[in-house]
């Protein structure tokens, strides 16, 4: 039976859930209304957050059979299709302007949690976080 890993991207007026098959994981069907449990290859137990879910029926994630937004990994590597003006998070006391990145692209990888965009233009990544910077979708 196919593991399938999803994660979700909660964005301002989107959620993204990219899914990847996890061939390294096995599932031991819950019986009685428990829940399933995933394990490695180890034989060690996999937990799951609220970053991260394991499912073994796609087609009907989180009971919906048409899930919007569910995009498969090997068709975003590196980049997510999603798009935002990225400007910097200066506090107020600086008495600076922020630098506002146009037209950035939502990374697939996290740091620690945080989104990351990519700026094409100067080729930076920018993290989204409290004193580092803030986005707008572009619609």
């Amino acid at each position: 039976m196919k593991v399938y890993e999803i994660t979700e991207y909660s964005l301002i007026g989107k959620i993204l859930n990219v899914y990847q098959e996890r061939s390294d994981l096995n599932v031991v069907v819950g019986a009685n209304g428990q829940l399933d449990t995933y394990i490695d290859e180890n034989g060690d137990k996999v937990i799951q957050n609220f970053r991260t879910e394991f499912t073994t029926r796609l087609n009907d994630y989180k009971g919906k059979t048409d899930v919007v937004d569910l995009v498969d990994s090997k068709d975003f590597p590196k980049f997510l299709p999603f798009f935002a003006d990225v400007t910097e998070d200066i506090p107020g006391y600086l008495k600076l302007s922020p630098k506002t990145y146009k037209n950035c692209q939502l990374l697939r990888q996290k740091h620690g949690g945080y989104l990351e965009f990519y700026d094409h233009e100067t080729k930076k990544t920018l993290r989204i976080a409290i004193n580092s910077h803030t986005y707008t979708p572009v619609k």
